[in-house]
C-alpha cells in the first residue's frame, strides 16, 4: 500500500510541475492562492519535475518482481524522456503526451499489482 502511495505522490507532483512549467492558468492561479507564488520559477520547477519523473521510473522499475510484466516500465520511461526532452520546446502537446504516458504506466501498474504471482 506504501508503494502506492508514493506512487500516486510523485504522480500529483509531476502532474502539477508540468502544468506549471507549461503555464497553464488553473493551476498557476491555485498555486499562488495557495501562497505558492515563489515556486513558479524555472529555476525550482524543471529540477523538481525531472526529479518526480526519475522517481516515478524507479517506483516502476522496483516494481517490476512483484507482477514480472516490463509493460510499465517501458510505457513509463518511454513516456518520461519524451516529457523531458519536450519540455524546451513550443510542443506542449508532445508534453502532454508523455505525461498521459507515465500516467497510464503508474495505472497499469497498480492493474499489474493486484496480480501478483505467489510461490507456494
Amino acid at each position: 500500500m506504501r508503494a502506492y502511495i508514493k506512487q500516486c505522490g510523485t504522480l500529483a507532483v509531476i502532474a502539477v510541475t508540468g502544468a506549471c512549467c507549461l503555464g497553464l492558468p488553473l493551476v498557476l492561479s491555485a498555486v499562488i492562492a495557495l501562497g505558492l507564488g515563489f515556486m513558479l520559477n524555472d529555476l525550482i520547477l524543471v529540477p523538481l519535475f525531472y526529479a518526480a519523473l526519475a522517481v516515478n521510473v524507479f517506483l516502476l522499475y522496483r516494481r517490476i518482481p512483484l507482477h514480472r510484466s516490463y509493460a510499465a516500465i517501458f510505457i513509463g520511461l518511454i513516456g518520461a524522456v519524451i516529457a523531458a526532452l519536450m519540455l524546451w520546446t513550443p510542443l506542449a502537446v508532445v508534453v502532454y503526451l508523455g505525461l498521459l504516458m507515465v500516467l497510464g504506466a503508474g495505472v497499469l501498474d497498480l492493474l499489474l499489482g493486484g496480480r501478483t504471482t505467489h510461490k507456494t
